[in-house]
């Protein structure tokens, strides 16, 4: 009975269907884009089905890209996909068909083996192949995001919390303030800033571990921020030296520092781009005060500015593939996320409203990005398309806490 229900309603809809017209089937790259439809149907029923289906549906919805809904309430014509899961208690596997409403054909046979009783984790796998086969990107199930969280009267600490937000801990954990963490190319370690009362230090810190190592610096200058090369063997770190900040290249083995960027001006928040060639910083060379961004390449040692004509444009951050870069900029009264693309030359403002945004990060596979923003009067953390659009909310820590400099994992 319960398989005639679920072809039953594959051919309802099915037949529906062929009317449907208003459904952007791979235009994600729209701010307007609308979550295509999937109707999700895990059998047999019961508290392990529920599990699964529950994890699903908020990795799916989570990327923004995807709605999981109710046959019953949805619209029919705009359903895309029927996603048929039958979990196996005794042989431990989760077996299904994707069923395409729009190209009336089954796009792809599923299986795979629930290891160690982790339905999490099995749900976790089954989303990033969803997405892997609709979207054709990788999935972002496996992927965590570092943030700084303030507590009101408490210092700030640096958390980690897994994409579907099922974890959320605490990773460092000195005295004083840990900041602007940084992800390691390979994902394993975490490179921040620890503030105390009478010095700034850079931390390297592995995901799995409760300790850090702090990096040795010559007495005269003090570190006050740090990102990852893409070789993982050394970091861009901005200097401050008698009033003035600069950028130099620091070996993480044999400590020795190279200057890069010495400008009589400010120079802060190196971002190296992954293919190596290119670093992206800030400077108030042209007007004290008023940063802009800038490109550095590395092989003709050339530097130009983004064509952006504000006064306050900070916080790089470099796409997956080296095309494009985030920045925040401030814009009228509000700092907004601002895309830049290397191969256009033109800037998309992607963050609108009376409040500021800032400080956004991409996701690995280049489809979202995270950032903070004062939306209710405290920063909290946000998810959003790389291409604009609505948002959603990344974490679940209380009101008071504010929620500050995101980091996606690479």
């Amino acid at each position: 009975m319960k398989i005639f229900r679920i072809i039953l309603l594959f051919f309802v809809l099915s037949g529906i269907s062929r009317n449907s017209h208003g459904v952007d089937y791979f235009d994600v790259n729209s701010p307007r884009f609308r979550p295509l439809q999937v109707v999700l149907v895990t059998t047999p029923p019961g508290v392990s089905s529920k599990s699964l289906y529950n994890v699903i549906r908020e990795n799916l919805e989570r990327t923004l890209f995807f709605s999981v809904v109710d046959p019953v309430v949805a619209a029919a014509s705009e359903i895309a996909f029927v996603w048929d899961l039958q979990f196996s208690n005794q042989r431990q596997t989760v077996q299904g068909i994707l069923k395409d409403l729009k190209e009336q054909r089954i796009r792809r046979n599923f299986k795979i083996t629930i290891r160690n009783n982790d339905l999490q984790q099995a749900a976790r796998e089954l989303s990033d192949q969803m997405i892997q086969e609709v979207l054709n990107v990788p999935g972002l199930g496996q992927s965590r995001i570092a943030y700084t969280a303030k507590p009101k009267g408490s210092n700030k600490q640096i958390r980690l919390i897994d994409f579907d937000g099922k974890v959320d801990e605490r990773l460092s954990y000195e005295l004083g303030t840990s900041n602007l963490a940084h992800w390691s190319p390979d994902g394993q370690i975490l490179l921040y800033t620890h503030f105390t009362t009478t010095s700034t230090e850079l931390a390297l810190q592995p995901v799995d571990r409760p300790q850090a190592r702090l990096l040795r610096f010559p007495r005269e200058i003090q570190p006050i921020g740090g990102s990852w090369g893409p070789n993982g063997e050394e970091i861009l770190v901005t200097v401050m030296k008698g009033g003035n900040a600069d950028i130099f290249r620091y070996d993480l083995k044999s400590g020795e520092m190279f200057p890069l960027v010495r400008w009589p001006s400010l120079e802060t928040s190196p971002a190296w781009s992954p293919d190596g060639q290119k670093i992206a910083f800030v400077s108030d060379r042209k007007r004290f005060r008023q940063p802009r961004i800038y490109l550095y390449d590395i092989e003709s040692r050339e530097v130009k500015s983004l064509p952006f004509e504000g006064k306050y444009s900070s916080a790089p951050r470099w796409s997956p593939d080296s095309r494009q870069l985030l920045f925040e900029a401030q814009h009228e009264k509000y700092f907004q996320i601002f895309k830049y693309n290397l191969d256009t030359n033109q800037i998309q403002q992607l963050t609108f409203g009376p409040f500021n945004s800032e400080q956004p990060d991409w996701s690995p596979n280049g489809q979202q990005i995270v950032f903070s923003s004062r939306r209710g009067g405290v920063h909290k953390i946000y998810f959003m398309s790389a291409y604009g659009g609505r948002t959603i909310r990344v974490t679940n820590q209380p009101a008071g806490v504010a929620e500050t400099a995101p980091a996606w994992s690479k």
